[in-house]
């Protein structure tokens, strides 16, 4: 039975960094307030989209929230039973 072929695997190219940017060596002073540009507003919500019915879209979760809270509960009994059990 022959032997395996150990074979090297090369490593990928790394992309070489390209130039970085110039670091700061002091700290700029903030603009005053009153030479700031005023924000404009985000635009209205409307009441255009489309309405989903959640329920009907996640009627899974709650079988599992269910099984989960006996679960959590079920492994609380058994930790307080160990309690009194051990001491």
């Amino acid at each position: 039975m022959p032997k395996k072929a150990h074979r090297v695997r090369s490593r990928p190219s790394r992309p070489q960094p390209g130039p970085r940017p110039p670091v700061a060596t002091h700290v700029q002073a903030a603009e005053p307030a009153a030479r700031r540009e005023p924000v404009p507003p985000a635009a209205p919500v409307t009441g255009g989209g489309k309405r989903v019915d959640f329920s009907a879209e996640y009627h899974y979760i709650i079988g599992d929230l269910r099984k989960m809270a006996i679960i959590a509960a079920s492994m609380f009994v058994v930790l307080i039973a160990l309690s009194f059990v051990i001491r």
